[in-house]
């Protein structure tokens, strides 16, 4: 089975195991690698990271060679904001295989995070220079984030109208492109970019907020009123995001709603 073929496998094998009342018992019959990289898959699916390391470590210790596996130890020592750690089990994977574009990926990410910016540009880029990599939209993404927080907006809006040239139906690079816009005083265009952003991702708070202040810079209350009630009633009521978006009601004279008791 190619690597390719494998990936799909694990993927799928991930979800049979989400689904599985016992997916420990599933593993016990099934005592693989592949088995377990799956298994640690399906725990992190679940954000049960205390399940999936034990999970990952013993496909390592049945299969030192595994790629997948150093992925997704990678994977869990990231959400468990140990960056080196992370950093090191990505760098084992690369080593193994040095055309996963996932892999550069996923060490440029680690690299932002532990205040590495140029390494992590050098990383992002090399993933985009992977043919294999199957989801450049997210390296374009998020090095056009990187980009908008050095304040070069201009090479950021770049990067995000490549992801979405990629990827055509990606909410969230819509919704980074209509912010760019909208800092530039560019309204007309950002609305049609949040539109498409909250129309291909209609759960995205952001967008709709983003959306909001567009329709006020126009002129266009209605629709400014309709997308922060939106984000009133998809936020958390305690988050930042639901608290502006109320006091725009309130600005334009429509009924803010009360946050949720606690």
């Amino acid at each position: 089975m190619n690597a390719a073929r494998t990936r799909l496998w694990l993927a799928g094998l991930a979800l049979v195991l989400t689904a599985c009342v016992s997916p420990v018992e599933e593993a016990r019959q099934k005592d693989t690698a592949e088995t377990q990289v799956a298994l640690a898959q399906a725990y992190l699916q679940q954000d049960d990271v205390r399940k999936a390391l034990p999970a990952a470590l013993k496909a390592l210790e049945l299969d030192p060679k595994n790629v997948d596996a150093y992925l997704t130890l990678g994977r869990i020592r990231h959400m468990e904001g140990r960056w080196d750690q992370a950093l090191e089990a990505y760098q084992q994977a690369l080593a193994l295989d040095p055309k996963r574009g996932e892999t550069y990926y996923l060490i440029g990410v680690v690299r932002y995070q532990m205040k590495d910016v140029p390494g992590a540009i050098e990383f992002l880029r090399k993933a985009l220079a992977q043919p294999a990599y199957l989801r450049p939209q997210d390296a374009h993404l998020y090095l056009g984030g990187i980009l908008l927080d050095q304040g070069k907006m201009d090479e950021a809006l770049i990067e995000f109208r490549k992801a979405v040239d990629v990827e055509p139906e990606f909410g969230p690079a819509y919704n980074a492109m209509g912010y760019v816009l909208l800092q530039q005083q560019r309204p007309q265009e950002a609305i049609e970019s949040l539109s498409r952003a909250v129309r291909f991702t209609p759960t995205l708070v952001a967008a709709y907020q983003n959306l909001g202040k567009a329709y006020l810079l126009v002129g266009k209350k209605d629709e400014a009123r309709l997308n922060f009630k939106k984000v009133v009633e998809l936020a958390p009521a305690d988050a930042p995001m639901a608290a502006e978006a109320r006091k725009a009601l309130a600005d334009l004279g429509g009924e803010a709603a009360a946050p949720a008791p606690r």
